[in-house]
């Protein structure tokens, strides 16, 4: 209940909210945070299985779970940390803990919006595409506002510092993910030319 009531405290007024997260971050757990994830990534995956098909962005049968699954963990928290990181740099106020449940607050909208995009979908054809796709920007213009009045409230951050703070977290998440694909793309290199020598040497001792 306690948790509920800080997810329409982020919806309705959410500088209080960011003042409470701040304030009183020692007594809301993290778990509160994973949850908001998890229900995330749940209405993704109802969106994906009942959204009207001609107003899809995926078709079902080209849906992997898995990779459904880290194109929003993998943002989240890759964002998360980075904000933290620019933010310790630039003199912040704010903790991991604090940097990650203020982002995955953020998030709410996206539970609570999804559900109506799916019954929009239901009366639209693709000629009236220009409402639903208004409905899910309207929905993610709602998040990236919420996350950047996060950083500068809870940072006490100035606006135009704000951005350059954004700015500089989305350059640290691109190298992340750049970083991450390289050392993905060499173990797997590093793999097969182990995997081959072993071949090559089972082969030689028949």
């Amino acid at each position: 209940m306690k948790y509920l009531k800080l997810a329409i405290l982020c919806i309705f007024h959410p500088t209080d909210f960011y003042e409470e997260l701040k304030t009183r971050s020692d007594t809301i757990s993290v778990f509160s945070g994973a949850i908001i994830m998890l229900l995330v990534i749940l209405m993704r995956y109802l969106y994906v299985i009942t959204v009207h098909i001609p107003l899809a962005d995926i078709r079902v049968e080209d849906t992997n779970v898995i990779l459904e699954i880290g194109r929003i963990l993998l943002p989240m928290i890759t964002i998360s940390v980075s904000v933290y990181a620019v933010t310790s740099i630039l003199y912040g106020e704010t903790t991991l803990k604090m940097v990650f449940l203020s982002i995955s607050y953020a998030f709410v909208p996206f539970i609570l919006l999804t559900p109506v995009s799916i019954i929009l979908s239901r009366f639209l054809g693709l000629n009236e595409a220009v409402y639903f796709n208004a409905l899910s920007s309207a929905m993610w213009l709602w998040i990236v506002l919420l996350a950047f009045f996060a950083i500068m409230i809870m940072n006490n951050f100035g606006f135009f510092k704000t951005i350059g703070i954004c700015i500089l977290s989305i350059i640290l998440t691109v190298l992340i993910w750049a970083i991450a694909v390289i050392i993905i793309a060499l173990s797997f290199q590093i793999i097969g030319f182990v995997r081959e020598i072993v071949k090559e040497y089972i082969l030689q001792n028949l």
